[in-house]
């Protein structure tokens, strides 16, 4: 009987890896909220929640991604991409990359989602959801601005890199936000 205890306990230390990667991996909507990532963890902190990376790779000048195969789908590429600052140490965002596509109404409510169009409204060639959240983070849906419409990626990141990545969107959400330029 003690061994099939020790042989129980082992087999769910062995699973307990894949489950908690499976926990945080994807984003979701419990009670209403969005949850996800606060964009305050630590790579440590990742590396807990999710497990090590399949590979890193240094960009810019303060950027180290972290690419991830979590999950079904096409394994030549990566479902997952985690950017961390390396002087403030922290996660700055995460994109969620689907194959195949799909739906991602249940995280962008009509009433808290803003669409912006590249280069403009007038002759929009490419548009954007996007959802302002707690903390000063933001959740896009790149190329899928209608609901219904599916989607390829999430990307959760702070607001304040959004000139960076996406600089039209950024000006356009400005706009959106002050109510003296409707």
């Amino acid at each position: 009987m003690n061994l099939y205890k020790v042989l129980l306990t082992g087999a769910l230390l062995w699973g307990a890896p894949v489950f908690s990667q499976q926990d945080y991996s994807e984003p979701k909507v419990s009670g209403g909220k969005f949850q996800w990532f606060l964009l305050t963890e630590n790579p440590e902190q990742v590396r807990r929640l999710v497990g090590p990376p399949r590979m890193t790779a240094p960009f810019g000048a303060d950027f180290l991604s972290w690419q991830y195969q979590i999950g079904e789908g096409d394994h030549d590429d990566f479902s997952h991409q985690f950017v961390f600052s390396k002087s403030q140490g922290v996660l700055v965002g995460v994109t969620r990359n689907f194959d195949p596509e799909r739906v991602v109404d249940e995280f962008f409510p009509p009433a808290e989602t803003s669409i912006c169009h590249y280069p403009d409204r007038k002759s929009p060639q490419y548009s954007v959801r996007i959802r302002r959240l707690s903390g000063g983070r933001i959740l896009m849906s790149p190329g899928a601005a209608n609901s219904g419409q599916p989607a390829g990626q999430v990307v959760l990141m702070r607001e304040s890199a959004l000139a960076a990545t996406y600089p039209w969107a950024a000006d356009q959400l400005a706009v959106l936000s002050d109510p003296k330029a409707r």
